[in-house]
């Protein structure tokens, strides 16, 4: 048993190659490899497998010949190993590569995007980010790009927007691919639902997910209070309150 309290020892177990953060390629003496989750076998051990990647929607990835294909929790092959690169399945598409570029294929081994991608992420809510000569979009499951304009960068934050970035400032932009605010930010961060802490220079506002700034940029310092959802803003003890705020204002007691 490991320090997490995974049990490793199996009759015929050569070696063992973790795979992820709780997850553990079982090499045995007779030339099979299986793979090992949290609750036991995910995949049974299959023979001529030089490894297994955590998986998703039934599929796992395996390389097997120096190429990657997909096995299904029996170890049978369900689609080719013939990807230079792989993914997991997210939405019911992967990203493959080949050559070099990237693409992605559905679970029943068709092309569903053609690879033509330097860089592609997984699908979140219908979209993916894709790059290629430098320059970053958004794509639908049909490979139609979203954005009219392209950036040098785009991430996905947890809450599934996206945060766009060129010339080192930063834009946001919606679940949906819209567009809220092009990159004009020196800083942008998402501190909770509705409210994204901006910073021009330095001075601070908070915009919500409209574009609206419920907190002008003004401000010398925004502090958010996780525990009570309150922030506290300072520009030398000047406090401006919204006619209509979305946020409560305290004042910074002198000393503190």
């Amino acid at each position: 048993m490991n320090n997490e309290g995974i049990l490793l020892d199996y009759t015929g177990m050569e070696k063992v190659s973790r795979v992820g953060p709780d997850h553990y390629n079982i090499f045995l003496r007779d030339k099979k490899t299986g793979l090992l989750g949290p609750r036991g076998w995910e995949v049974k051990p299959a023979a001529d497998l030089d490894y297994i990647l955590p998986g998703n929607e039934q599929l796992y990835g395996m390389k097997r010949g120096g190429k990657f294909g997909f096995i299904n929790k029996t170890g049978e092959l369900v689609i080719k190993n013939r990807f230079d690169s792989i993914s997991k399945f997210s939405e019911g598409l992967a990203a493959v590569s080949m050559n070099g570029l990237w693409g992605f294929i559905n679970i029943s081994d068709q092309i569903a995007i053609e690879n033509h991608f330097d860089e592609v992420s997984d699908f979140h809510n219908g979209l993916a980010i894709v790059k290629k000569n430098g320059k970053s979009n958004l794509i639908n499951q049909q490979g139609t790009l979203i954005l009219a304009t392209e950036y040098s960068r785009l991430s996905l934050s947890p809450d599934n927007y996206f945060v766009s970035e060129e010339n080192n400032l930063f834009g946001l932009i919606d679940p949906n691919g819209k567009e809220i605010v092009e990159p004009k930010f020196d800083d942008l961060r998402r501190e909770s639902y509705n409210k994204v802490l901006v910073r021009i220079g330095n001075k601070y506002g908070i915009m919500d997910e409209s574009g609206n700034y419920p907190l002008p940029i003004f401000y010398k310092n925004i502090i958010f209070d996780q525990g009570t959802d309150q922030i506290l803003a300072e520009d030398h003890y000047q406090f401006i309150l919204p006619a209509e705020p979305i946020v409560k204002i305290e004042k910074k007691k002198r000393g503190v």
